[in-house]
């Protein structure tokens, strides 16, 4: 429940950069580490900085998906210990995949990475 400064400052710690050398070392250290570090940093750069803000009280809340929409809920819930109900109909997962797969902007080696993302939130 702590701050951690900014979405930069998590981001420049060394504790973000200890995680990311080390799966960086494990999973793709063929790649060239520059676009890894800027591919993962833009992953996570959304979360960091919601989790950074303070979200609106509610009574309940409630998401029509998983993803960024299913998160907000989550942490606005837990953080005003307040009911949450999320509504998936199995699909924003999916969609993103299709997303990411047709994406210019990912090289295909770290689209794997964006898809596994979408699922695991």
């Amino acid at each position: 429940m702590k701050k951690i400064g900014t979405s930069v400052d998590f981001l420049k710690s060394k504790i973000f950069w200890n995680l990311i050398i080390e799966y960086y070392k494990d999973k793709f250290p063929e790649e060239g580490f520059n676009e890894f570090y800027w591919t993962i940093s833009s992953m996570f750069l959304f979360f960091i900085t919601v989790m950074q803000h303070n979200l609106p009280k509610a009574d309940i809340y409630h998401a029509v998906s998983t993803g960024y929409p299913g998160l907000l809920g989550l942490i606005a819930s837990q953080s005003y210990n307040k009911k949450f109900i999320l509504t998936e109909h199995g699909i924003y997962a999916r969609e993103r995949e299709e997303d990411i797969i047709k994406a210019d902007w990912i090289r295909k080696k770290y689209k794997k990475l964006w898809i596994d993302l979408f699922y695991f939130i």
